[in-house]
């Protein structure tokens, strides 16, 4: 599904939802907040707030909400996690597990390996 999302300092995009890996607020943070969407092989920032964008691609992807090293919510699509590991020493301190993404990269968060397979079945 084609979506629109208004871009900091640009005009809209149209982007393809089954790409969006994960958003989050920018980090770190702005003012006004703005939205940063990873989508395979690409970055957005959107000005659109967290709320609006999380509404936008709800319908149209299997979503978790985690939360990340900086305390900010972070929405995962759970379909394009390849796996979930205890984070380790060169890791955020305040992370306790790292998920990484069929198209590479990965997302430290704050729950441990277990709360993010629950989050992430519970998604799917």
């Amino acid at each position: 599904m084609l979506v629109r999302i208004k871009l900091v300092g640009q005009d809209d995009a149209v982007i393809l939802t089954e790409l969006v890996i994960r958003f989050r607020e920018t980090y770190p943070a702005t003012d006004p907040v703005s939205v940063e969407l990873d989508l395979h092989p690409d970055r957005y920032i959107s000005s659109e707030s967290l709320a609006d964008i999380h509404a936008k691609l709800d319908p149209h992807l299997v979503l978790a909400k985690l939360t990340t090293p900086a305390g900010t919510a972070v929405y995962i699509d759970a379909e394009k996690v390849i796996g979930v590991v205890p984070a380790g020493l060169i890791h955020h301190p305040t992370a306790k597990a790292v998920i990484r993404f069929t198209e590479g990269g990965d997302q430290q968060v704050q729950e441990t390996v277990k709360d993010v397979a629950d989050a992430l079945r519970v998604a799917a």
